[in-house]
Order: structure tokens, then sequence, then C-alpha cells
């Protein structure tokens, strides 16, 4: 009974990281849907020049976009598992993934309460713009924290840090919306392989190497 006990003590936190990874996955294919599925609609206003308004993001467009960031929460949770469980830092994870989750919920905030009113750019500078800031600041964290922590391979943790920094360039009124692309793929690219080192930590018997690949 104890050892059935510590067996499966012992094999939470991969499952956790499994579960977190998958999630990442899923959140950056979602993403990259969400981005190009906006890209397809006529462009919006660019800086002093704007003819019909800004570009129309569809219900769905909006839930998958959050839903995505919701998911690259979870995933990045799931790296500070695997990181604690090799026993390596993962608080940079733990920053991370309050990051995003701030983000998310700052952005969520402007999409119910603001979008479409009259104080809708007041509403963007206060909600929309800092929860953008915040979400991008997370993935950067949480790039970082994949070359800390080596759970991954390295190349995978670089190819993570580039498509997050561009971020910034982000537009959702012209194609600069498609650089989000990029960066959701690459956070798949993350989920799948903390997925990959988390179900080899499960394997009985076999005791997994730390992923330090260049």
């Amino acid at each position: 009974m104890s050892s059935t006990s510590n067996q499966h003590t012992s094999t939470r936190p991969a499952v956790l990281a499994a579960l977190g990874g998958s999630a990442a996955v899923l959140g950056g294919l979602l993403g990259a849907a969400a981005a190009y599925m906006e890209s397809l609609a006529p462009g919006g206003c660019v800086g002093n020049y704007c003819s019909g308004g800004y570009r129309e993001t569809t219900p769905q467009v909006a839930a998958l976009a959050l839903s995505s960031i919701l998911l690259a929460a979870i995933g990045i949770l799931g790296l500070a598992v695997l990181a604690r469980a090799r026993g390596r830092r993962y608080w940079m994870a733990l920053t991370a993934a309050g990051l995003v989750a701030a983000g998310l919920l700052s952005l969520t905030a402007y999409s119910v309460f603001m979008a479409g009113t009259t104080n809708e750019s007041w509403g963007w500078w206060a909600f929309g713009y800092t929860g953008f800031l915040a979400m991008w600041a997370g993935l950067v964290f949480g790039s970082i924290h994949t070359l800390v922590a080596r759970v991954v391979p390295r190349w995978v943790g670089i190819a993570a840090i580039v498509a997050s920094a561009v971020l910034p360039f982000f537009n959702t009124e012209t194609a600069a919306v498609l650089v989000a692309v990029p960066a959701a793929l690459a956070w798949a690219l993350v989920g799948g392989f903390v997925v990959r080192e988390a179900l080899g930590d499960l394997d009985i018997g076999h005791r997994h190497a730390p992923a330090l690949g260049a």
C-alpha cells in the first residue's frame, strides 16, 4: 500500500507536466488559427489613416485567442512542474504564468466590457494594451526559463525567445497580425517537448536523462 502511494506521488509531477505540455500544444495551435482567421478580415485603421473603421474581430476569433492565452499559462505551469521535478529552478516559470494569466484577465475585461463602446479607445489603453504587455512579458520570461531550466532542447528555447520577442510588432489591423503565428507555433513546440520529457519520466524502470541538446 505504501509503495503504491509512493509510486503515485513520484509520477504525479510527470503527469501534471504532460498535461501542461498538452495545453501548450493546443493553445499554440489555437493561437495560430486565431491570428490566421483575423488576417482574412479586411484591414482596418493604421495610425492616422483610417478607412472604414477598425478591423472587426469575430466572437469566434476572440474566443480562440483568449483560450490560447489561458492554455499558454497552463503550459508554462507544466514547464515549472517539470523543472521542479528535475531539481531545476522554476520560479521564473511561475512568474511567467502569473503574467500571462494577468494579461488574460485584462484582455478579457477589455473584450467583454469595453470593445465596441464609446470608451473603446480609453479601454484599450487601460485594459487591452496593458494586458498585451503582461502576456508578452510572461511569454518572454517563460521562453528564457526554458534555457535556464534546461528541460527542453536549447534550440527549442531559442526559437521560443525569438518568436515571442517580436510580438510587439503584432497589429490586428494589418498583416502584422500574423506575427502571432510563429510565436504560437513555437510555444506549441515547447509544449510538445515538455510532453515528451514528462512521458519519458513516466517510463517505469528507466531514468530519463535531462534535455541538454544544443
